[in-house]
């Protein structure tokens, strides 16, 4: 859906689905409720200026399938709490996410799904790409052992991402995660990797600009 850029008509598709799916006992699959309720959430948060308003939807879809043993859902679901926390309060919110990401990256893992695991890593490089901004200075950054090691995590984190995203032909995440590869290599004066990922987003400009 969110390839086609029209998010108020993808998120009428899926209420419709929805919609359909509670009112059809036929119909009806826990799974694929959960699937949609989520699919829901996702558009919004990369659509809404107030992605919070999903926050209960999000919380409740997390309570049932907790409940039903849906290891799955849960992990695809909390994955997109850190993503709306850390788009709706990114400052205030940076503890908290990296404490759900820690906490669930072993389910992510395990239920080996490429998305899920390329989305873990590049929302962990995020969170701790700004932790490493409230915490250093420029200068600091390019000096301090701990902030050098904190900066080859978030690159190895990053380079993981993008093999994820590569494979599954997602330019959107590709985009985001080369982006800030881009502004770190600019940060550390690391010239070779801010060639390849400048060369990076120019091709995948190109490829979204074709499409």
């Amino acid at each position: 859906f969110k390839t086609i850029g029209d998010f108020e008509k993808s998120q009428k598709i899926v209420s419709d689905c929805i919609l359909k799916m509670k009112s059809d006992d036929y119909s009806y699959n826990n799974f694929w409720y959960f699937e949609f309720q989520l699919l829901y959430v996702d558009i919004t948060i990369n659509s809404s200026a107030s992605p919070v308003r999903v926050l209960s939807l999000l919380l409740n879809t997390l309570k049932h399938a907790f409940s039903c043993s849906m290891t799955t859902i849960v992990a695809k679901g909390s994955l997109l709490l850190v993503e709306l926390l850390v788009t709706a309060n990114p400052k205030s919110s940076l503890e908290d996410a990296k404490s759900i990401l820690m906490q669930i990256m072993p389910m992510i893992l395990q239920i080996q799904e490429l998305e899920s695991i390329s989305k873990a890593n590049l929302l962990l490089a995020k969170v701790l790409n700004s932790e490493l901004y409230n915490t250093e200075n420029i200068s600091e950054i390019i000096s301090n052992p701990h902030a050098k090691e904190k900066v080859n995590t978030i690159l190895e984190l990053l380079e993981t991402s993008i093999t994820g995203f590569k494979k599954m032909n997602n330019l959107k995440l590709m985009k985001e995660a080369f982006e800030l590869e881009y502004s770190l290599a600019e940060i550390t004066n690391h010239e070779g990797l801010g060639s390849h990922s400048k060369e990076a987003l120019q091709q995948i400009s190109k490829r979204i600009n074709e499409e």
